[in-house]
């Protein structure tokens, strides 16, 4: 195996653990926890492909100690996906600020697929049945968006050292 892969794999693995052990240690904490800040600078930094391999491993681990149920998959899909989506969109240029931005509003973007999958899973009524579930979870939504922020700050140069070819 390329040497090369065999690095890329080590730091696969290393931020996986920092994510579990993130998530479970400030479980205490509402929705405050490095999983979705790690899953976009992976995204940008490493690979989309890293990064969504990430979220299942990350989800499925914690998940382990925290519970599994029917939200367990909609954890991965959506972690997946905003990993799709930040490396998609950031693989070219990705200014500090902006990242901020887009860490927080995937607090709420998170919350919002959360949401969705855990409001059909216990109602069957209307689309404002669904809004009246989103908007009664907003205030953990901006917890997490303000978690992602201040993970990104403190991540995102981190990752650029992480990733430097020696």
């Amino acid at each position: 195996m390329p040497r090369d892969r065999i690095r890329r794999i080590a730091i696969d693995g290393m931020l996986c653990a920092v994510a579990v052990v993130g998530r479970i240690a400030l479980g205490a904490l509402p929705n405050i926890q490095p999983v979705t800040a790690i899953i976009i600078l992976m995204a940008i930094y490493i690979g989309i492909w890293d990064s969504v391999v990430s979220s299942v491993v990350v989800v499925i681990v914690t998940n382990a100690y925290l519970g599994f149920g029917i939200w367990t998959v909609y954890q991965i899909i959506a972690w997946a996906a905003i990993g799709v989506v930040s490396g998609l969109l950031f693989r070219k240029h990705h200014h500090p600020l902006v990242m901020l931005g887009w860490a927080a509003l995937c607090g709420f973007l998170y919350g919002a697929v959360i949401s969705i999958f855990s409001w059909n899973a216990i109602s069957t009524g209307a689309a404002a049945g669904y809004v009246a579930y989103w908007l009664s979870g907003l205030l953990f939504d901006g917890y997490h968006a303000a978690g992602n922020a201040v993970f990104i700050w403190f991540l995102q140069p981190l990752f650029e050292k992480l990733v430097k070819k020696e």
